[in-house]
């Protein structure tokens, strides 16, 4: 989807707020104006909200996707598991 240039503070602010709300315990999560304010740009908490529902509807509310980080720390997990079985099994043969 192409996005014109002025609408890029708000898409790349949008999707911060998207990625914080999906990450962080609630409690955590900023006032959507409070980032506004914080980041100085020129759009409204309702430009913002219209904003982040596109980008979600774009991505058909699937934000928890798997990452790339999510693969490789997956596979690290399980290089680590079976390095530690023919561990275990090396000692329990004394080799």
């Amino acid at each position: 989807m192409k996005i014109q240039p002025k609408h890029l503070s708000c898409v790349g602010l949008s999707c911060f707020y998207i990625a914080v709300k999906t990450s962080e315990e609630e409690k955590n999560v900023p006032m959507a104006n409070e980032l506004i304010r914080i980041s100085q740009n020129r759009f409204t908490v309702s430009d913002m909200m219209r904003m982040e529902k596109i980008i979600l509807e774009k991505l058909y509310w699937k934000v928890k996707a798997p990452t790339a980080l999510h693969f490789l720390r997956l596979f690290y997990s399980r290089i680590q598991d079976t390095l530690e079985d023919d561990w275990y099994e090396d000692c329990r043969l004394g080799r």
